[in-house]
Parts: C-alpha cells; structure tokens; sequence
C-alpha cells in the first residue's frame, strides 16, 4: 500500500504529464454538466485521449494517484465542486500542500484548480486548471485568481491526508482502506468517525494493527473498538 506522501507525489506527477499532453485532453461542448458526465474515471492510467471537465479532471488525477475519491462516491463517475467541498476538509491557505484543492465561487462553487506546489515554500504557487478546450494548463495562483472576479471567494481542500506515525512504520489512511476493502469496513470507519470525540476527522491505523482491526470488522461491531486501534490525524 502506497504511504500518503507516494499518493501526493504521484497525484501531481499525473497532472503534470496531463499539462504535457493538453492536445490530446478535451474540455466537454456545449459545457453542460449532463454532458461532462460520467467521467471517464475508469479508462486505464495516462490513457489518450480523454474528455472531461475542471471537476472530472481533478477528480481523475486522485484516482491514478491511489487516492480516495475526492467527491466521497467511490469513483461512480460522478461528483463535481460541489462534492469535493463537501467531502474533503478545509485548510487554510499557508497549510495547502501540493495535490490539494482551490474551489473558486460561493455555494456549490464554479472552478477548481489543483496546487502543483507547497504554499509554505512558494507564497504564489503554480496551480493545473481544466477549465477551457486547451487545457489542462499551468498557471500560478495569482494569475489563475485573476480571471475571476475581484473578491471572489477562494475555498482551500486537503485532498489527502498524511497520517500522524503511530508505530515505526506502516500508517495507513482509513479513508484508503476504505476504497480498498470490502463494505464492512466502511460501517466500522463511519462508526468511528461518528463515535470519536474529534468527529467527522481523518483517521489512521498503524501496520501492526491492522490485523487486529479487521479481525474486529469481521468479529462484528457490537463491541467498543479497542482504546489505541485507530487514532486521530491532528495534523493537517
């Protein structure tokens, strides 16, 4: 199982060699999102050409890196700003990392573009945006920013969290679990989140557990989940 960072650095990898190949990506005509789905989420990895739009794309360089599906639906090729601000979490600007989200609009939102660079090592950072035929292209944040309206509001989304280490090696992500094992798994994850006293969070486990966990899933979960099993990500 690929670590959190291996995901981030293989999400951005993916979107650079998209910049790369623009002539062979399409942006959906008319721009209707009845047109632009589903996505064509499960075509092979780096497979031309393809059509989709600022949400599908995003949402298809999360799943060739091995990361959760950003808008929560398991990859059904569905999904749009909307989703991806619901499901995934807030971080403020000086804390975005590479791989993350920027939701440009009020509401449901109208663009979303991904950060191709650390925020807290480049105070104006080059972001991939699929809005137009032409794209996907890069741009730095502050030209990006510009194409909108002044004021326009900018809404930050961590796209995958790095587990805090509880053991030497081996974190994994239950949120990757999640889209990796089978449905019993997702009703022991929500009842976590829902029990924990930190809610609706980003949760780990570490490798040494892991065993003992899905002997707990298995085993039926009408017990308390052992104290120390799954633990909290504080860090964002």
């Amino acid at each position: 199982m690929k670590s959190t960072a291996e995901i981030r650095t293989d999400i951005v990898s993916n979107a650079e060699w998209a910049i790369n190949h623009a002539d062979s990506i399409h942006f959906p005509y008319p721009d209707t999102f009845q047109n632009a789905r589903p996505m064509p989420i499960h075509i092979p990895r780096r497979h031309l050409p393809f059509e989709t739009d600022c949400s599908g794309f995003v949402t298809m360089m999360a799943k060739w890196g091995g990361a959760p599906d950003p808008n929560g639906r398991g990859y059904d090729g569905y999904g749009f700003t909307g989703t991806l601000l619901d499901h995934l979490h807030y971080v403020d600007k000086q804390h975005a990392r590479r791989g993350d989200l920027v939701v440009y609009g009020d509401g449901t939102g109208e663009h979303v573009v991904m950060l191709l660079q650390n925020v807290g090592e480049h105070d104006n950072p080059f972001v991939v945006s699929h809005g137009e035929e032409g794209g996907p292209s890069r741009y730095l944040l502050s030209v990006e920013t510009a194409f909108f309206p002044a004021g326009t509001r900018m809404r930050f989304r961590r796209m995958i969290y790095d587990c805090q280490r509880h053991e030497a090696t081996g974190d994994s992500s239950l949120d990757t679990l999640v889209d990796q094992l089978d449905t019993s798994v997702h009703s022991v994850v929500n009842a976590t989140r829902n029990s924990h006293k930190y809610g609706h969070g980003h949760y780990g486990i570490s490798a040494g557990n892991l065993a003992k966990f899905m002997d707990y899933v298995h085993g039926g979960a009408d017990q308390k989940m052992p104290q120390g099993m799954v633990f909290y990500t504080v860090n964002p």
